[in-house]
């Protein structure tokens, strides 16, 4: 579990004090302006990363390790979670002067697949949101309210989530990809604040209340979900059926061949300090999570078919070789 503490420039311009503080070791606690060096522990994580951490330091150590193995047929999560003006976007897409784990990641996995020659390659992409649990396609704005199905494929451990009728491209560079994400993200709903830990008390118009309680029920799920997984074999029932944040992240959560890794985003200012002390609950619970990746070899055709024409041009040449020697 990886830790990221954000104050942004509007908290600080609206006079909140940052009561929530790092002691550089991975603990996180409570802290006031009148003793801002005596901190409080109440959690300890893996990793704690400060306001002044880059987006390559965080990808370096979150993203890298969950794109690398892809190319070895190891599937990789990264997700981020908490409240609005913790970072969450910044830490996820970044700027062009400082990209996020998103633009790295996929650079990063373009830059794995060019090594590898000893294998082809088929990278296609998909992009969807969740809106008032309905799931959309962000390329192609018309498919909206898509049916989620679990699946069981050949060559892939466990059950695999697949969203039919989801817009599928294939990309063959990272710009190409990015140029996806971009399109993905201008249609995105108007008003949407995804995967955010704060209450609807931050809505203001009838629909953003609805956003607003939507949000709450999926990340109410996504925390009784990950409260059960973090008991290991002492939990209960998981509601992984409860919504579609959750339905969607069960083969990552449940360890179906992948790398997961949760980056949990918190601001230290006193406006929201509730919601960032249950952001620090929720990953205290994510961290105890079990996880074991395992290998996955599911093919694609066109692929498996370029890489026995690679490998006859191979034998031919050795044998026009030999030919030759012999003649």
């Amino acid at each position: 579990m990886l830790f990221s503490a954000c104050n942004s420039d509007k908290e600080r311009g609206r006079g909140d004090n940052a009561v929530w503080a790092t002691d550089g070791s991975g603990g996180v606690g409570l802290t006031s302006a009148r003793a801002p060096d005596k901190i409080n522990i109440k959690y300890a994580y893996d990793l704690v990363f400060d306001t002044t951490t880059s987006n390559e330091q965080v990808f370096e150590h979150v993203g890298r390790p969950a794109v690398e193995p892809v190319v070895q047929g190891i599937s990789g999560t990264v997700f981020a979670y908490g409240v609005t003006s913790s970072g969450k976007t910044h830490t996820m897409m970044g700027t062009a002067a400082d990209p996020g784990v998103v633009p790295r990641a996929i650079t990063a996995l373009f830059e794995e697949i060019s090594q590898a020659t000893d294998r082809v390659f088929t990278v296609t992409f998909s992009m969807m949101e969740i809106y008032c649990e309905m799931l959309n396609d962000l390329l192609d704005p018309s498919k909206l309210n898509l049916d989620v199905q679990e699946r069981e494929l050949p060559g892939v451990r466990g059950a695999t989530m697949l969203v039919k009728n989801l817009t599928e491209g294939k990309v063959a560079s990272a710009g190409a990809a990015l140029a996806l994400i971009q399109q993905g993200l201008d249609n995105r709903k108007v008003g949407r604040k995804l995967a955010g830990s704060e209450g609807a008390k931050a809505a203001l118009s009838k629909d953003q209340q609805a956003e607003a309680r939507d949000i709450n029920r999926s990340l109410l799920t996504l925390g009784k979900v990950v409260f059960e997984l973090a008991k290991g074999s002492q939990g209960g029932h998981v509601p992984f059926r409860d919504s579609l944040l959750t339905r969607l992240l069960k083969p990552s959560l449940t360890g179906h061949g992948a790398k997961v890794a949760i980056i949990c985003n918190v601001t230290p200012a006193s406006s929201q300090s509730e919601e960032t002390w249950n952001t620090l609950r929720f990953a205290d619970g994510a961290k105890r999570i079990k996880v074991s990746a395992v290998k996955n070899e599911a093919l694609d055709v066109a692929a498996v078919v370029a890489q026995y024409q690679r490998e006859v041009e191979g034998l031919k040449a050795q044998l026009a070789a030999l030919t030759g020697q012999l003649g």
